[in-house]
């Protein structure tokens, strides 16, 4: 036996997707995607399997055994399809096989749509009996296998793909959160055997299986780290938190039969997990996009202030075209101030959905631990995620919203300092129009005393002679002229007297 083989390979695909609200839920792209994947199932049997027939609808959540006497009676060239496709709830069978290396191996699987906090998730399985029909010995599967599976079904959501088909049969993935690709297998003895020689044996062995896994994956996810999950080593890549296009892969070899069986117990669970792992990221991923936006937001609002520094003003006050400049600068600002207070709502928004998430998450993972899973060890793995990514996206999402916060506070300041230099701008204007009135009043007043005085003074049919220069005028024009120059200088006077601060 080759070190190449394995026992038992299945493989678990989980995608998430936000609900799309005031729409059927046939219109959901994950629900589509789902229907994909069991058309080519029961409808187009993948290249290499043997027969296609539908058998019967399965009304309750499957049961997966790998080892039961069922897989004995079945004709192994028959295909078994379990379908029903409803808004709230979906749970199909199905079973067929794949030649590799010149053998049938029997593929068997099943599929489930659910809702779940204001999303839609789908799960789909496809998994080899650990043991042949028939004689009921152990069957060993090349790690070819996982290739077969990743052509034969859409096993990887392509979002940049699936947005530009021509047909675009799949739609919009706008709203698709993330998707976990779970691979399980039994290790043969001789693997057994290497991995306790040779400590680097599994991951390398791990990596095998992702690259046959994804052949058609041109950017691969990184490998993130490893551990033991229920007491098997677990390797996983991807989910990192700033990328939702790349798919999260947990690769994780069983030591004993008995684990796929506690993990069966738990798959709703672990489903839930996955997806506020996703959640997460996705919330973190959208926060970024956020803070680009209100940063953008911020440098535009900083330009407007700019422009009002440039705004000359004088002791006096301001022109009208002055106030007028102030006045239009004035009114951009409440719509800069909503559309920032909005944007800082939506970042505080993601904070508040992260920390949901965490929530949810962890209240899973004590979930888990009640349905049997004493030791805290044992999902330890999956503590990691909580303990550290979604710190650090909760942690850098508050660092944005303490970033730009001040800026709605200063913001309000502006408007308010704005409004009340318009305010006194206006009230300089009044005050100085009102002084040139008063002044222009005394003036015409004076000049109006003056004008009646000088009949007294001048001699109407004689003419005025004005000393030094020996110039005679008109007694009409002398009362004009002395009428204006004492009104002017009355007028200067009493405006320079009042427009004393």
């Amino acid at each position: 036996m080759s070190g190449d083989r394995i026992y038992a390979p299945s493989l678990y695909f989980y995608g998430f997707e936000l609900k799309n609200e005031g729409k059927p839920v046939e219109t959901q792209q994950i629900y589509q995607h789902g229907e994909k994947l069991l058309n080519q199932s029961h409808c187009g049997a993948p290249s290499g399997s043997v027969g296609a027939r539908a058998s019967g609808v399965l009304k309750s959540p499957p049961e997966t055994p790998q080892n039961t006497s069922e897989t004995t009676q079945e004709n192994p060239n028959m295909l078994r399809f379990f379908y029903e496709m409803t808004p709230q709830k979906s749970q199909s069978r199905f079973a067929h096989k794949i030649k590799i290396r010149e053998k049938d191996y029997p593929v068997w699987g099943y599929a489930n749509y659910q809702e779940i906090d204001q999303s839609y998730g789908l799960w789909f399985n496809l998994h080899i009996p650990e043991r042949e029909a028939g004689s009921g010995k152990l069957l060993e599967v090349p790690i070819e296998i996982f290739r077969e599976f990743s052509q034969n079904y859409p096993l990887i959501i392509d979002r940049k793909h699936e947005n530009n088909t021509e047909d675009n049969t799949e739609g919009n993935l706008e709203n698709f959160i993330g998707q976990t690709l779970l691979v399980t297998s039994l290790l043969t003895p001789e693997q057994k055997l290497q991995a306790k020689t040779d400590q680097k044996y599994l991951k390398s062995l791990s990596d095998l299986v992702l690259s046959e896994l994804l052949t058609a994956i041109e950017i691969k996810p990184s490998f993130k780290g490893e551990g033991r999950l229920l007491g098997s080593p677990v390797f996983e890549y991807g989910l990192t938190a700033n990328v939702t296009t790349i798919p999260h892969i947990l690769i994780w070899f069983l030591v004993e039969r008995q684990i796929e069986q506690v993990y069966q117990k738990c798959q709703r669970e672990f489903f839930q997990l996955f997806f506020y792992s996703h959640q997460i990221v996705a919330v973190a991923v959208e926060s970024e996009k956020k803070h680009d936006l209100i940063a953008e937001a911020y440098h535009n609002i900083h330009n407007q202030i700019s422009q009002m520094e440039r705004i000359g003003f004088d002791k006096n006050g301001c022109s009208n075209q002055v106030l007028e400049c102030l006045w239009n600068q004035f009114g951009n600002f409440p719509q800069l101030a909503l559309g920032y207070a909005e944007l800082l709502r939506d970042l505080e928004t993601l904070q508040e959905a992260i920390a949901f998430s965490r929530d949810r998450y962890q209240q899973t993972l004590q979930r888990i631990e009640s349905l049997g899973i004493k030791d805290e060890s044992s999902v330890k793995f999956l503590s990691r995620f909580i303990q550290k990514d979604a710190e650090i996206c909760q942690k850098k999402l508050q660092s944005h919203v303490n970033k730009f916060k001040p800026g709605q506070f200063l913001l309000e300041q502006t408007i308010s300092s704005m409004r009340g230099l318009i305010e006194l701008a206006q009230l300089q204007r009044r005050r100085r129009l009102e002084t040139q009135l008063q002044a222009l009043a005394a003036g015409l007043g004076m000049a109006g005393i003056i004008a009646a005085s000088l009949l007294y003074i001048i001699v109407p049919d004689r003419a005025l002679i004005i000393p030094l220069i020996n110039l005679s005028v008109h007694p009409f024009f002398a009362s004009v002229i002395l009428s204006l120059a004492m009104g002017f200088g009355t007028f200067s006077s009493v405006y320079k007297y009042l427009s004393k601060p």
